[in-house]
């Protein structure tokens, strides 16, 4: 039990350049990503503590997909579980 009061801080996030209308056909272009193909971005901090279980959760959710969509997932961000991340991504490849 902890004593005195709490705080949850939510990140900054500009609702303007990150709304659902913006164009981000820069953005496939730049990444290779067909106009058809389902596109799931995250930016986050690569940290083992806290972050490493679910974006390995989230790697393993668009495998799942990928049986019967065309999907991708894009992981923005780096820190010590980058190549923890990259290893699981590709144990996720189709051989």
């Amino acid at each position: 039990m902890r004593d005195g009061p709490v705080w949850n801080i939510e990140p900054s996030v500009d609702k303007g350049a990150n709304h659902p209308s913006v164009d981000g056909s820069a953005f496939r272009f730049c990444h290779h990503v067909p106009p058809d193909e389902l596109l799931v971005v995250t930016v986050s901090r690569l940290a083992i503590d806290l972050k490493l279980d679910a974006l390995v959760h989230a790697i393993d959710a668009i495998d799942g997909l990928a049986d019967r969509y065309p999907v991708r997932l894009v992981v923005i961000g780096d820190g010590e579980a980058r190549d923890a991340l990259v290893a699981s991504a590709m144990d996720s490849q189709p051989s």
